[in-house]
């Protein structure tokens, strides 16, 4: 879609996040002050609790109200708001509702070094894990899904599930914090098994998605969302990542299982899925880190959302 530049969007900020990637379109945006001269008003998720949402409902004129990556409870979800979300299915619980993703900063610095290296995505077949994953196992659907994959007995395919609950005990209750360093290179090292990897389930976080889809993506490993009906900003699933439900008392995990082992088997539809996920991540996500003026992050407390241009277009849209 091309922008009619004739007038730029006025835009005022609630903090200061979504200005590190808006200040990078100021031949599209105009940073304003004042409520009234505002076309909208953002307020980028900081980890906010409610009644911080709840208070920016309550004081700026709702249809200004741009909200992006906050709404994790249902009852945010307001009709005449603009929000840019992860946090719950798109379901028309409002009009204006566009799903986007979170990522972590590191994946970004990652890529830069690996294509400073190689440019090459890894083939499948130079692939030598067909299924992946790292993250916290709770109670749960994470639960069964890391008894099944690590207890039961799986001929077909290598499985490697990692079990990482202490990570964030290390991160944030460590009496000697980790540096900014030792927490880049612990996600590289997830990276550098992505980069083995086939497919990499992506079970849903504490919201609704998880970082994993971002990752995987850039990694060039096929996401498999479970239980995460999370919808790509600006395209299809059926291109690049593989939708499961799970439900115990329709699907089990041999199901899951299996539809792995199906995606593995159809090596046309695998790299066809391969090459559309990093075209998504290098045109979309990849594409903002890249534009005059950006900084790759030092603080990796920073949640990326990676999506400032396809933000600028649909704002654009709307305003219409």
């Amino acid at each position: 879609m091309s922008i009619n530049l004739c007038s730029k969007l006025k835009i005022g900020f609630l903090n200061p996040i979504s200005a590190e990637w808006m200040h990078l379109y100021k031949d599209k945006i105009q940073q304003v002050s004042r409520i009234d001269e505002a076309d909208y008003i953002i307020f980028e998720s900081n980890g906010d609790p409610i009644h911080m949402i709840m208070k920016i409902l309550n004081t700026f004129p709702k249809k200004k109200i741009v909200f992006i990556l906050s709404g994790d409870q249902s009852f945010h979800i307001d009709n005449e708001c603009i929000w840019f979300t992860n946090a719950i299915p798109v379901s028309g619980l409002a009009r204006y509702q566009t799903q986007i993703f979170v990522t972590n900063p590191a994946i970004f610095k990652y890529i830069e070094n690996h294509r400073a290296v190689d440019s090459r995505v890894i083939s499948m077949e130079n692939r030598n894990i067909d299924i992946y994953f790292k993250g916290t196992i709770w109670m749960g659907m994470r639960e069964e899904m890391y008894s099944f994959f690590t207890e039961s007995h799986h001929p077909i395919m290598s499985c490697l599930i990692e079990k990482n609950n202490n990570y964030w005990e290390w991160r944030l209750n460590r009496h000697i914090k980790p540096t900014q360093n030792e927490i880049e290179n612990e996600s590289f090292k997830t990276y550098d098994t992505m980069m083995n990897s086939k497919l990499c389930l992506c079970p849903k976080g504490n919201g609704n998605s998880s970082m994993r889809i971002i990752e995987a993506l850039g990694c060039g490993s096929i996401p498999v969302l479970i239980n995460d009906f999370s919808c790509p900003f600006g395209m299809s699933w059926e291109d690049a990542g593989v939708v499961l439900s799970f439900d115990t008392k329709i699907h089990k995990w041999y199901y899951i299982y299996e539809e792995c082992y199906k995606l593995i088997k159809d090596t046309e539809r695998y790299e066809k899925m391969q090459k559309k996920g990093q075209e998504y991540f290098y045109n979309v996500i990849y594409k903002d880190s890249q534009l005059e003026g950006f900084k790759l992050y030092n603080n990796l407390d920073t949640v990326a959302f990676g999506f400032s241009n396809l933000i600028v277009e649909k704002l654009f849209d709307l305003k219409k």
